[in-house]
């Protein structure tokens, strides 16, 4: 996938991890009201998790599985959250996922850097097609993925797992043609 890339947004740097991100990550997924909204975290988050979780970034990224980002603050580039592109299938389709810190979430945040994720992936990846999946839950989630052009495709009944709890999510799909026009 070449070189891990640096993207930035006009309040935003989307950037690799790094083992000093550990710390606030851990602290941001330590959150119940965060960790609880996403599908199959562990939950509790346990001491340690960001910091190995980080740790197989470089690998997944070399092996072109997956692109993990951090977003941050464009002045003084402050981690609110993550944006990432998993299951890749080259020239194909990801799965997208991000989450963003509970003090920097309703800020606008989560969709900028979503749809330069989306960019970078149809640009630079030349994917045809994103999935997500989302807790039915999550209406801020779901709300955001309908603006970024997502198109609900289905529900899948106790497919999400969130804090040890099955929990119904709802799949969403972009293509291409569709994000183009």
């Amino acid at each position: 996938m070449g070189d891990f890339p640096l993207i930035m947004t006009q309040n935003l740097v989307l950037t690799a991890f790094s083992a000093e991100d550990a710390d606030q990550v851990q602290a941001f997924a330590s959150a119940p009201a965060l960790i609880s909204m996403l599908d199959n975290a562990p939950c509790p988050y346990p001491d340690g998790a960001a910091a190995e979780w980080i740790a197989t970034h470089p690998g997944l990224f070399a092996a072109g599985q997956a692109v993990y980002l951090g977003i941050r603050q464009r002045g003084g580039l402050q981690l609110v959250g993550c944006v990432e592109l998993h299951d890749i299938r080259q020239g194909h389709r990801a799965e997208l996922g991000y989450w963003i810190g509970l003090p920097f979430q309703r800020k606008g945040y989560a969709f900028e850097a979503v749809c330069a994720v989306l960019r970078y992936g149809f640009d630079e990846l030349a994917l045809q097609r994103f999935d997500a999946t989302v807790l039915i839950r999550n209406a801020p989630s779901v709300a955001l993925l309908e603006k970024a052009g997502f198109v609900r495709e289905g529900m899948r009944p106790g497919w999400g797992m969130s804090c040890g709890q099955a929990e119904d999510i709802f799949c969403y799909g972009l293509y291409r043609t569709i994000a183009t026009g």
